[in-house]
C-alpha cells in the first residue's frame, strides 16, 4: 500500500465522508475535452496559449531556471522533471527527462544558485544543480525536516527577498486545532544555519505564496474549509505580516467564527491581523457570523481572531 494512502487511513482526523478515490487515490474526474478547455480562457489582446509539454500528470508547480529549463513537480508520480528549454522557438519544449525521482509527494521546488531544493511532507531536499547541463551534482541530502502531517500534504518552496527560504505547512485535517507549534504556519529556514522561524501561523492550507518585486509584501493563498457548501467560505489572498495570526481553525471569513468553536475561547475584535485583499466572490449570502464566544490559546491578547476586509 503506497505510504501516502496509509498515512490517510491511520490519521485520526479522517472524514469518512470525503471524496476518497479522488483524496486517497488521486483519481479524478476525466478533464473536459481541448475545445471546452480553450474555451475557458480568456486571454488579453497580443497572446496566444499553446500545449507547451505533454504526458506531465498531476503537475503541481514549476520553477524557470536562468537557462530556460522548467522544473516541473509531480508528487502523485513520485518525481521532478526538467523541461528543455525551447531553443528551436516553435513553442514546445525541445524535449524532458526525470531529474528526480522516489520522492514522497514532492511539491516545493526552488532554485538557489547552483543548490535546487524540493519539498514534502516531512523533508526539504538539498542538491548540487549545473543550471547550463540542467543536470545534478552530488546526491540530495535533507536540509530540513519538516512536519509529516498529510492531511494537506503540498508544501510550497520560496526563497524570499530576505535571503531566507519560506514554506507552510497545512493542517492536518479539514477543521482541527494544531498540534504542534509549527502546524497551519508559514515557516522560513536561514539558507547558511539552518536556523528555522515561524513566521505566521493560523493557516489552513497555503498553497503557494510570493513577494510584491517593490515593495517586497508578502501575499498568500489559503483555501478554506471542505464540505460547507459551494459558494462558502470564500477563497483567500493575504498580505503576510511576520508574527500574525490569520483565524484558522477559529474563523473561515470576514466576521465567521466557527460554531463549533471550542467553548471558553473567544474571539477578540481587538485589531485584525489578517487583510483580505482579493477572494473568491460568493453568489450566496455567507452565513451569518457566531455569536464572539470563541482569546486563542497561545496567542498574545493583542492578536485578534477576527476578519477585517480592505
Amino acid at each position: 500500500m503506497p505510504r501516502y494512502i496509509y498515512d490517510a487511513l491511520t490519521n485520526p482526523n479522517f472524514v469518512v465522508n470525503a471524496p476518497v478515490f479522488r483524496d486517497l487515490l488521486g483519481v479524478s474526474r476525466a478533464l473536459p475535452d481541448d475545445d471546452l478547455q480553450r474555451s475557458r480562457f480568456r486571454l488579453p489582446a497580443g497572446f496566444v496559449m499553446n500545449v507547451y509539454a505533454e504526458g506531465i500528470p498531476l503537475a503541481r508547480l514549476m520553477k524557470v531556471t536562468p537557462r530556460g529549463d522548467v522544473l516541473v513537480t509531480q508528487p502523485r508520480k513520485r518525481r521532478v522533471v526538467l523541461l528543455v528549454r525551447d531553443a528551436d522557438r516553435d513553442g514546445r519544449a525541445d524535449g524532458q527527462r526525470v531529474l528526480l525521482g522516489d520522492l514522497h509527494l514532492p511539491h516545493g521546488v526552488e532554485l538557489v544558485g547552483d543548490q535546487l531544493f524540493v519539498a514534502g511532507p516531512g523533508y526539504i531536499l538539498r542538491v548540487g544543480f549545473d543550471v547550463e547541463a540542467g543536470r545534478l551534482i552530488g546526491a540530495p541530502q535533507i536540509f530540513a525536516s519538516l512536519p509529516e502531517t498529510m492531511g494537506h500534504s503540498a508544501r510550497p518552496l520560496r526563497l524570499g527577498p530576505d535571503g531566507w527560504l519560506y514554506t507552510a505547512i497545512g493542517a492536518d485535517c479539514n477543521v482541527c486545532e494544531p498540534t504542534t507549534e509549527r502546524d497551519q504556519a508559514i515557516l522560513r529556514f536561514d539558507l547558511v544555519t539552518g536556523r528555522e522561524e515561524i513566521v505566521a501561523t493560523g493557516f489552513r492550507n497555503v498553497a503557494h505564496f510570493d513577494w510584491h518585486p517593490e515593495t517586497n509584501a508578502m501575499y498568500a493563498t489559503e483555501a478554506g474549509v471542505d464540505y460547507a457548501g459551494e459558494d462558502f467560505p470564500r477563497e483567500e489572498l493575504n498580505e503576510i505580516e511576520t508574527g500574525r495570526f490569520y483565524g484558522f481553525p477559529y474563523l473561515h471569513g470576514p466576521g465567521y467564527l466557527d460554531p463549533e468553536c471550542p467553548s471558553g475561547h473567544r474571539a477578540t475584535r481587538n485589531e485584525s491581523r489578517e487583510r483580505h485583499l482579493r477572494s473568491t466572490p460568493s453568489p450566496r449570502t455567507a452565513p451569518p457570523s457566531a455569536s464572539p464566544s470563541c482569546v486563542i490559546p497561545g496567542f498574545p491578547a493583542t492578536i485578534a481572531a477576527a476578519h477585517s476586509s480592505c
